[in-house]
């Protein structure tokens, strides 16, 4: 969650990419329609590290518990 709102990462079955896509705006966090920011598809699956594969290469990805992320 952020200034923007909550995200979840999910792959687009559609271009396959992985992304984080907005699921709830803010101030208010009020649902949006989930889509892809890349070609606005809307075919979007949750991933799960260490249960869903890489939507490019088919390999698993984990995740690395030590790193930190700011994307606010």
């Amino acid at each position: 969650m952020g200034f923007c709102g909550e995200v979840e990462t999910m792959v687009c079955l559609d271009c396959k990419e992985l992304m984080d896509v907005l699921t709830a705006a803010a101030p208010d966090l009020k649902a949006v329609e989930r889509k892809c920011d890349e070609c606005g598809g809307k075919n979007l699956k949750v991933f799960r590290f260490g249960k869903t594969v890489c939507p490019k290469c088919s390999g698993k990805l984990d995740r690395d518990e030590d790193s930190m992320v700011l994307w606010d």
